[in-house]
């Protein structure tokens, strides 16, 4: 009797699409009657033994260049505003929105943190705790305490600058 020899598989990867890109799969995938990430791990199946990410993913002529002359990570959905060195991600600018849009008189948004996530929608609560420090780091947002020791948030000038572009309406 012989033993065969097990390959350790390696651990499997988990991709978070965003928003309406993981709406569109799922509506995909239901239309089709599939398992969303079954249909994913076959595109990718496909994909890869087709040979063709590298040309699906070859830089484009017209894409947009990031700040440091290479293009902008697939799939983040970034942006870029006056008085903002970089780019902003879409899950960013909709903390700003909200930040903005439900602050009260004196520009103080006073509700607890999760409730930007529920704002936001599904699949962002998780994300609001570490959003909010990296946009206090690029000077956007600002801690303000409360009377009662609570931590509220203030959208700084350069925040207050990118809230009014993202209110501005279209030309």
């Amino acid at each position: 009797m012989t033993a065969a020899v097990r390959r350790p598989l390696p651990p499997p990867l988990h991709v978070a699409l965003p928003g309406r890109l993981a709406e569109e799969v799922r509506d995909l995938a239901e239309r089709r009657g599939d398992h969303a990430p079954a249909m994913v791990a076959q595109l990718m199946r496909r994909l890869i033994d087709g040979e063709m990410v590298d040309s699906l993913l070859a830089p484009q002529r017209d894409a947009p260049s990031s700040i440091n002359g290479g293009p902008e990570p697939v799939g983040q959905g970034r942006a870029r505003f006056q008085d903002v060195l970089g780019t902003l991600t879409e899950l960013q600018c909709g903390v700003i929105y909200v930040l903005g849009f439900h602050a009260e008189a004196d520009g103080v948004f006073r509700f607890q943190t999760t409730k930007i996530g529920l704002i936001l929608g599904k699949g962002s609560q998780n994300h609001v705790a570490s959003i909010l420090p990296v946009l206090v780091e690029r000077g956007l947002v600002e801690k303000v305490r409360g009377r009662d020791g609570a931590r509220h948030w203030k959208l700084t000038w350069r925040g207050q600058s990118v809230f009014r572009q993202l209110t501005e309406e279209p030309e």
